[in-house]
């Protein structure tokens, strides 16, 4: 069931290969997906203790948010995401959900404080990237972990304010970008849409 499930996830990822430029960009590509399918199985084989995946996912935010960060001056650091910022946006994004869940329950000081620093780093990069598709995915994803994170609701609310308001103040100008026909990606695609319609009706 759910092994058969991974492996085809995994070996559907590798159909990216056919895409990518050379070799060392298609191995890049996957590595991700194969660090998480290594994480999974070292987890389901009992090799790796369940409650180090925190530390494990806050780890992965802070190498990814870094690469996704230094790559407006270093466009090489995501190769492995075939340059793709979007891509690197929307993993940043959920590997800071996964750290901030970390941070919020972790029992120890210094395991809270490693998995917020994961998320930060990963917001940043997540920042960096201008990822509008990972911008949403944090929102989501940050409504969802203060809806099931066992706290009391005062604070449930007041981390959720605080984090909404940070990312609106942030991110205003992308999530303004999300709704604007005149923004660039917006606009080319509503100019192919539109000459997919007039090829359509000839």
């Amino acid at each position: 069931g759910i092994w058969w499930a991974a492996i085809a996830f995994v070996a559907a990822h590798m159909l990216s290969w056919f895409a990518a430029v050379d070799g060392w960009a298609a191995v890049s590509a996957t590595m991700p997906v194969f660090a998480g399918f290594m994480v999974f199985v070292a987890v389901s084989r009992g090799w790796v203790e369940t409650k180090q995946v925190p530390l494990m996912a806050a780890g992965a935010a802070m190498a990814v948010g870094l690469a996704a960060f230094v790559s407006k001056w270093k466009p090489d650091a995501l190769t492995w995401a075939l340059g793709n910022t979007n891509y690197a946006g929307c993993l940043c994004a959920a590997l800071a959900v996964l750290s901030a869940a970390g941070a919020a329950t972790e029992s120890t000081a210094g395991r809270k404080f490693f998995c917020g620093a994961g998320a930060a780093i990963a917001g940043l990069g997540l920042w960096r990237t201008e990822s509008r598709a990972g911008l949403v995915g944090l929102a989501v994803g940050i409504v969802v972990l203060a809806a099931i994170v066992p706290a009391p609701k005062k604070v449930k609310f007041g981390i959720l304010a605080f984090l909404l308001a940070a990312g609106a103040a942030f991110g205003a100008g992308r999530i303004q970008s999300i709704f604007s026909t005149t923004h660039e990606s917006n606009a080319l695609r509503i100019e192919l849409a539109e000459q997919k319609a007039v090829n359509f009706e000839l």
